[in-house]
């Protein structure tokens, strides 16, 4: 679809991969479902994974929602980023392993001085705590709804936890974090 993503609607963006049976997907599309005041992006997947989405968004009567398709500039990927009134991470259980896998989105989320929607997994929490990102219950789409919206109807927290992040993330470098290892 066209990168001009904005309208009158705050934006809630996913960038990552995307695939049929991806918990993940299915858990904010149900989130989009509940907040048709926003308007989600969710970048990534192939033409018959986008078909698949488009039809099940249809069926469900979904029409707040927008499929990029996979992104092969990083521009595009960081411009839909940037463009967000709130980044979301919510993998899942069944897509990840979740005690070791970190989302190497998180980081770049960071980079952005965008809030930050999360779900409470331990290899996040190696990376965020609540003073820089929004945590909600895992495997629950009410759950993430409630903490988009939270995100979005509190700006000023949403503007500070956004900029702890960033100033935080300059902190994660790769010879920092190799030193916290070996330590």
């Amino acid at each position: 679809e066209n990168l001009s993503i904005r309208n009158s609607k705050p934006l809630v963006v996913y960038t990552g991969k995307l695939f049929i049976g991806q918990k993940e997907a299915e858990y904010i599309i149900e989130a989009a479902r509940q907040l048709p005041q926003y308007q989600f992006l969710l970048t990534g997947g192939k033409p018959p994974v986008i078909s698949y989405f488009r039809e099940l968004c249809d069926k469900l009567g979904i029409g707040n929602v927008l499929f990029t398709g996979y992104l092969y500039e990083y521009d595009d990927i960081r411009r839909c980023q940037i463009s967000a009134d709130v980044l979301v991470s919510y993998y899942s259980r069944h897509d990840h392993l979740t005690r070791y896998n970190l989302p190497q989105k998180i980081c770049e989320y960071m980079l952005t001085r965008n809030p930050i929607v999360t779900c409470d997994f331990l290899a996040v929490r190696d990376v965020l705590d609540e003073s820089v990102a929004f945590f909600v219950e895992p495997e629950n789409p009410h759950a993430l709804a409630d903490g988009i919206r939270m995100a979005i109807e509190n700006k000023e927290d949403s503007h500070r936890r956004a900029e702890r992040a960033f100033q935080s993330v300059k902190e994660m470098t790769f010879k920092k974090r190799t030193k916290v290892l070996i330590d």
